[in-house]
C-alpha cells in the first residue's frame, strides 16, 4: 500500500448518463493506470468516498490533502474551475485537462 493519493476532480453526472461513463472511463482506463504505475493508490473521487459527513468539507479537506490533484476540464463544470482554483490558491499543484486549457506557464 503506497502514502500517495490522487484526487480526482470533473463533472461526475447522474447514474447512467454520458458525463458520468466519461468520469468513470477517465478514472479506470487513463488515470488510475497510470497513477499506479507511478506509485499512487486507488484514484479517488467525490462521489467514491467511502465516509459519511459534509461532501464540501471532504472534498476541500482531500484538495489540501493529497499529492496530486487531477482536474477533468472536459465539459466546463464551474464546480471543477472553483476546486482547481482553490487547489491552486494554497499554492499546491494540479494538474488541469481539457480541450481549450492552456497548460503551459509561458506566453509566447
Amino acid at each position: 500500500m503506497t502514502d500517495k493519493r490522487c484526487f480526482v476532480i470533473g463533472p461526475i453526472g447522474e447514474r447512467d448518463s454520458d458525463v458520468r461513463a466519461h468520469a468513470d472511463n477517465l478514472i479506470k482506463y487513463i488515470v488510475a493506470p497510470v497513477i499506479k504505475e507511478c506509485g499512487y493508490g486507488e484514484p479517488e473521487r467525490a462521489d467514491i468516498m467511502p465516509e459519511p459527513g459534509r461532501i464540501t468539507h471532504q472534498i476541500v479537506r482531500r484538495l489540501k490533502g493529497v499529492d496530486l490533484v487531477i482536474a477533468d476540464l472536459t465539459f466546463g463544470n464551474p464546480n471543477v474551475y472553483y476546486e482547481l482554483s482553490l487547489r491552486h490558491a494554497l499554492g499546491l499543484g494540479c494538474d488541469p485537462h481539457g480541450i481549450g486549457w492552456n497548460a503551459t506557464p509561458l506566453r509566447r
